[in-house]
């Protein structure tokens, strides 16, 4: 990451990642998520639906707080409407950010605005 909203051809490194081993990275349409090899969950980027888990929109990775064992993870790429995944070491599964169309399984609350999106956090996936 270069600390700038400007596209790169060349490689960079993730500064605030430096002495952590990265296990998997999940790209989304305005986040990026990145889990280590000692299951921590960093993310990065926009975070208007609340797709990075907390907090407000970052250029520099901070951990989730609260998830821990995290063994892979994803971030929706295809709509603008942000939402984010994990699994961790139990097989317990989280998503977070807009719940538009239905996406994180509340079925009760669909919520098409980026106002109401917020107000999601995590659900467990059983």
């Amino acid at each position: 990451m270069n600390g700038k909203e400007k596209d790169s051809k060349e490689l960079h490194l993730i500064g605030s990642m430096e002495g952590r081993q990265v296990k998997t990275v999940g790209l989304g349409y305005s986040h990026v998520a990145v889990v280590t090899e000692e299951g921590e969950l960093f993310t990065w980027g926009d975070n208007t639906f609340g797709q990075l888990g907390g907090g407000k929109k970052r250029k520099e990775a901070q951990r989730v707080e609260g998830l821990t064992g995290v063994v892979n993870v994803s971030c929706s790429i295809g709509e603008q409407y942000g939402q984010t995944g994990c699994v961790n070491a139990n097989g317990v599964g989280y998503l977070w950010g807009s719940n538009y169309k239905y996406k994180l399984g509340h079925t009760d609350i669909n919520m098409d605005t980026k106002q109401d999106s917020q107000a999601i956090q995590a659900v467990i996936v059983s």
